[in-house]
């Protein structure tokens, strides 16, 4: 019986828990480097910079850590992509959270300096450890689907959008020494 109400706890207590997949701020060391390459061959890394305003911040450079900036992120306190900025000006905002990381049904409003306000529609499902995602937005007949796998500090370890394909190559620490994590 004992083993029966465990059992019924963890059941009920699993949701709590697993519908925030957010980036895992709360362990990652400022100055994490996360090396990624994509479908077309390109490189980049993800920086993390720290906090700033109550929000955490990444930096994407392309073929270093001290490369051209690609883009600016920021995340709320849950790891949830919140703002990007890139550095040809282009800039969105999402409220409450990209629902890139939400399980079930999820719906946000996006500013965007170049579409406008809109809203999009998303769904999240696992199976195993893949997360599969789709949204659509209101404003046009544009659709995404991706599934990825996360690795250390919730970051993606491969992703797949439509027929591109994103593969996180390495995880340095600040210290210069390469993180354990599973591709």
């Amino acid at each position: 019986m004992l083993r029966f109400l465990i059992l019924i706890l963890f059941a009920f207590a699993a949701p709590a828990w697993a519908g925030n997949i957010g980036v895992d701020f709360t362990n990652m060391p400022v100055g994490l480097q996360a090396w990624y390459q994509g479908s077309e061959n390109r490189r980049w890394v993800d920086v993390y910079i720290g906090e700033r305003g109550g929000r955490h911040v990444m930096e994407r450079r392309l073929n270093s850590a001290y490369g051209e900036l690609m883009e600016t992120r920021f995340f709320d306190p849950q790891g949830h992509e919140v703002e990007r900025h890139t550095a040809s000006g282009r800039w969105q905002t999402f409220s409450p959270r990209n629902c890139m990381r939400i399980l079930g049904p999820c719906r946000a409003e996006v500013r965007d300096s170049q579409s406008g306000p809109h809203v999009i529609h998303g769904i999240m499902h696992v199976e195993g450890d893949t997360y599969y995602y789709k949204w659509v937005a209101d404003h046009h007949d544009d659709t995404m689907r991706a599934h990825y796998r996360l690795g250390a500090y919730n970051l993606p370890a491969w992703s797949r959008s439509n027929d591109y394909l994103m593969v996180l190559k390495d995880i340095v620490e600040p210290s210069g020494q390469p993180a354990a994590f599973a591709h």
